[in-house]
């Protein structure tokens, strides 16, 4: 079929003939005639032609996207194992969906994501957010926390002097 489309091109509706001829030219209406149904049936055929080949063509592309997305899905499960949990799948997904928002990304264009790699680095940005909230609690708890003391420390030299003053 395209190989054909490709060398005829795509065929044009007919016009049929016209009243002003049948007045005219009664034999040559006929013969109009006859010619304009024989061409309104190669057009209606190759028009059914081109609407089967459409739509075996999106069945195939609609098969092909749904066999990426599986894959992609299993991707991402490898990679985050929590979209393997159903129960914190649904979590996940909110969380990434509000990092991906807190990024600039719109709700559509989140939607729209496929890729695995592409969810793995938004949760890679939200574990690293995360971290980055995180550390000061940490500095101001560090702050506020009593020094360290190894076991075993040595004595300060003036309590071991003090020590001596004493047992004399």
């Amino acid at each position: 079929l395209m190989q054909q489309i490709g060398q005829q091109g795509v065929l044009a509706q007919p016009t049929p003939p016209t009243r002003e001829l049948l007045a005219d030219d009664p034999l040559g209406y006929i013969e109009k005639e006859a010619t304009y149904r024989d061409e309104m049936g190669a057009y209606q055929a190759q028009r059914q032609q081109l609407e089967q080949q459409h739509r075996e063509t999106q069945l195939a592309q609609g098969n092909a996207q749904k066999a990426n997305l599986e894959m992609q899905m299993s991707e991402l499960t490898k990679a985050i194992p929590d979209f393997g949990d159903k129960d914190k799948a649904q979590n996940m997904k909110d969380k990434l969906l509000k990092q991906g928002i807190n990024e600039g990304y719109t709700s559509d264009e989140m939607s729209s994501i496929v890729d695995h790699r592409a969810m793995k680095v938004l949760h890679k940005a939200m574990l690293y957010d995360q971290m980055m909230a995180g550390k000061s609690t940490v500095e101001a708890k560090l702050k506020k926390a009593r020094p360290l003391i190894k076991a075993g420390a040595k004595k300060q030299p003036d309590s071991a002097s003090k020590a001596n003053a004493k047992r004399m």
